[in-house]
Formats: C-alpha cells, structure tokens, sequence
C-alpha cells in the first residue's frame, strides 16, 4: 500500500467516527453554571441563617393602646427559649440526610420564633400595628424560605447535565443530591407547618386573612396558602 493509500484510508476511517459536536462546551457551561448556582446557595444560606432584621419596639410603633397585651422583654425570651428547643430537635429517619447547613439548627430557630410571635398573646393582633409587625416577620421568613427551596431545586440541575454526559461518579452524585434534596424540605416542611397551623388559627380568629400576605400585588405566596384554604372566622379574637 502506498503512502497515499495509507492517508486516505486513514482519512476514510476518521470520517466514519461519529462527531460529538459542542459536549465540550456544553459540559465548560454546566461546569460554570453549577459553580455559579453553589457560589448562590452559599450566599443565600448565610443571608438566610442571620436571622430576620431587627424590629423597633412596639411601642414606637402601636398605633393604639394595648395596655397589657404589648409585646414584652419577657416574650421575646419565652420566644428565644422555644427557637432555641427547636433548633436542638433531634433529626427523625425520614430526614437523616437533610442539608446540614440547613438543618442545623438555623432553620428552625428561624420557623419557631416566628411561630411563637404568632402564638403569645393573639388579641394584641387586633391593634393594626401589632399586626402588621407579625405579618412583615412572616413575610421576612416565607423570603428566605422560599429562596432555601428555590436553591434546592436548581443546584442539582447542573450536575444532572454533566452526569448525563459522563455518568459514572457525577451520575452518581446526581442520585445523592436527590436524596439530599428529599430529606432537607421534609425537615423544612416540619418546621413550616407548624407555622402554618398557628396562622390558620389565626385566620380562624378573623384577625389575619390571605390579603394581608399579599405583596406589590403578586398575591399570597403558595408557602401560605395552606393556612388559609377554606378558612372561616368562627372563633373571632376581637370581638
């Protein structure tokens, strides 16, 4: 065979190969992308565990008096105390594989302290004051809430992609995450729910609604819905 031959045979041969176009830079922007999504979640979950922003007192900002059921020292230590058995809760079976950074401890000392201001003393909500105060700490949390679940839902993605391309370690990641990903929203959704059962008393009691949740006009958050499905005031707090 001459040496011609042998280049195009050898031409002839790497014709018949299948072309991968673009993989590798499909996989350069998953690689990006996912770094991206983990550099987010980092930032977020610190965000998340510092705690709701400071309040003023109510008594700067009662616009009526509620001599006797304004909000006190004492309660926010009743409070404290209650987050911080919260945070201390052992982990269940079916939540073994929950987030660390998400359930230890932060979370729940977010989702009880604000549960425990929408438990003591529920009348002080008939002042508008005192409630609009709880419902901008429900607002406050349902925001980090809802941001923990949205990075949840798109950090695994990226690594999804890249398994597909390269299976192996990566797909197997993939797996874990899933199974991460499981167990963190039912450790949130432990905490969120009790939330949930204080505001529908609440709204049972006329003194919160679905409305009072809305923001720049977007409406209630699918978070709280629950709390208010199919809700009516026949224990009024108010009256």
């Amino acid at each position: 065979m001459s040496g011609q031959d042998v280049v195009r045979a050898r031409r002839d041969k790497i014709g018949m190969q299948p072309v991968r176009s673009g993989i590798g830079l499909d996989l350069l922007l998953s690689v990006v992308a996912f770094a991206a999504v983990a550099f987010c979640i980092v930032l977020a979950s610190r965000w998340i565990m510092a705690g709701p922003p400071p309040v003023a007192p109510p008594a700067m900002v009662a616009a009526v008096d509620t001599t006797g059921l304004a909000w006190t020292d004492k309660d926010s230590a009743a409070c404290e105390t209650r987050a911080r058995a919260a945070a201390s809760e052992p982990l269940s079976s079916d939540m073994a594989m929950a987030d660390p950074v998400i359930s230890g401890g932060g979370f729940a000392t977010i989702a009880a302290r604000v549960t425990c201001r929408a438990t003591i003393k529920a009348a002080r909500l008939c002042d508008p004051a005192q409630k609009a105060e709880l419902v901008a700490q429900v607002n406050d949390y349902v925001t980090r809430r809802d941001l923990i679940v949205l990075g949840l839902d798109v950090q695994g993605a990226p690594m999804t992609v890249i398994g597909a391309f390269t299976g192996g370690e990566v797909a197997a990641g993939a797996s874990m995450y899933d199974a991460i990903k499981t167990d963190t929203l039912a450790y949130i959704a432990s905490h969120h729910d009790r939330l949930l059962a204080k505001l529908h008393a609440l709204a049972r009691g006329g003194v919160l609604s679905a409305g009072d949740f809305s923001f720049m006009g977007l409406g209630l958050s699918p978070a709280l819905a629950p709390a208010f499905e199919n809700v009516t005031a026949t224990a009024p707090i108010c009256s």
